[in-house]
């Protein structure tokens, strides 16, 4: 993912620029994930008036594939990540991106953005029911035969109390 900034000499030129590169799911940090193609980034760049601060304004465009963390189908999403970076020449700091030479390397900024912005939980649909905590079958396309009451299960008293409150909001 490299924009090469020899091609504009001039400040405060806005220059357009469009990459793609496949990167390591391993990133991803879910063992069932992968990347479906190559993560594209699109926008532009600035030089700055001082001529070695570049500002990087893009779009990261990529899909992944995975599992749901509620009922564990197959998940393809696809995610739309902003990126606003600035690049200073050979200095990087805990606010920028160093960049060497006449060529900025996006990937690490890129690989920090979705590590930063990817949703720690990914779901097949908003209102996933998930997996019966009891026989383990999947909600959302069949509803289990258990007993609704489960003396051993923990969370019995919050039932109790939401159906409770729901009583008491009807009044």
């Amino acid at each position: 993912m490299i924009i090469n900034i020899l091609k504009t000499k001039r400040t405060g030129v806005k220059t357009n620029f469009e990459c793609q590169k496949n990167l390591n799911a391993d990133m991803l940090f879910r063992p069932d994930s992968k990347f479906k193609g190559p993560v594209k980034v699109a926008g532009n760049y600035i030089i700055e008036d001082n001529n070695s601060d570049v500002t990087v304004r893009a779009d990261i465009i990529f899909e992944i594939s995975c599992l749901c963390d509620r009922c564990g189908v197959k998940v393809e999403k696809a995610f739309n990540f902003k990126l606003k970076e600035l690049f200073v020449f050979g200095v990087e700091t805990d606010v920028n991106y160093a960049y060497n030479g006449e060529v900025i390397d996006l990937e690490k900024a890129v690989t920090e953005s979705i590590m930063a912005n990817l949703p720690t939980q990914i779901v097949c649909k908003d209102k996933c029911k998930g997996l019966c905590s009891v026989c383990g079958v999947n909600l959302n396309e069949k509803k289990c035969k258990c007993k609704e009451k489960d003396d051993n299960n923990p969370f019995a008293a919050l039932s109790a109390l939401k159906k409770n409150i729901k009583s008491q909001t009807k009044k």
